[in-house]
C-alpha cells in the first residue's frame, strides 16, 4: 500500500506567541501548551501523564513509561513552564494531569486522562487567525530547531523518541 506524502507543517515562534496568548485563561490549554512547546513529547505522552511522574523540584522531568517506540524515557521540563503545570485544577487533586471528563458524547469516560485536545486547539488555532496547523505539526519545529543547531541525527532521534536515526525518520 502506498503512504501519503509527509507533512511538514512547522509552527513558527510567533503562530505559537499567538496560540499562547489567546489560551489566556484556559489552564489546561496553557499547560499542554507549555509542554508541547518545551519538550519533545508527543501529544498522547502529554495527556496521559500523571502527577507521580512528574518532578516539579530541582531539576523538573517527566518519566514517560509507555512511548511510541516501547522505550521508558526521562523528559527535562523547563523550570520556565513550573508555576503553569502548578496552576493546573488537577494539581494535588487527581491523578493525571489532564484528566478526563464527561461531555454530551461520552457522559462516562473510558479513559482515566483526556486523550484529545484536537477540537479544543483547532477552535484556539482558528480565534489565534493560525490556518492549517495541527497539534503534531509543533514536533516538527522541534526537530528542526534540533537539526539547524548541528545536532547529530542520532541525538536528534533520541531526543525526539524516533524509531530509526536517519534523517527521514526525523519526521516525528
Amino acid at each position: 500500500m502506498h503512504e501519503p506524502p509527509g507533512r511538514d507543517r512547522i509552527v513558527s515562534p510567533a503562530e505559537f506567541r499567538l496560540l499562547w496568548d489567546k489560551a489566556a485563561g484556559d489552564r489546561e490549554m496553557r499547560a499542554f501548551l507549555a509542554l508541547a512547546g518545551t519538550t519533545t513529547m508527543r501529544k498522547g505522552e502529554i495527556l496521559s501523564l500523571r502527577w507521580e511522574r512528574v518532578r516539579l523540584e530541582d531539576a523538573p522531568y517527566a518519566t514517560l513509561v509507555r512511548t511510541k517506540t516501547g522505550h521508558q524515557r526521562h523528559v527535562p521540563i523547563p523550570r520556565s513552564i513550573v508555576k503553569t503545570l502548578k496552576a493546573l485544577p488537577s494539581y494535588g487533586t487527581h491523578e493525571y494531569l489532564f484528566p478526563s471528563r464527561p461531555t454530551a458524547r461520552c457522559p462516562e469516560p473510558r479513559r482515566s486522562y483526556r486523550w484529545d485536545f484536537g477540537k479544543q486547539f483547532r477552535a484556539l488555532a482558528k480565534a489565534a487567525g493560525i490556518q492549517n496547523v495541527r497539534i503534531h505539526d509543533r514536533r516538527h519545529a522541534e526537530a528542526t530547531i534540533l537539526m539547524t543547531l548541528c545536532v547529530p541525527t542520532r541525538s536528534c532521534a533520541r531526543s525526539l523518541d524516533t524509531a530509526h536515526a536517519s534523517s527521514s525518520a526525523i519526521s516525528t
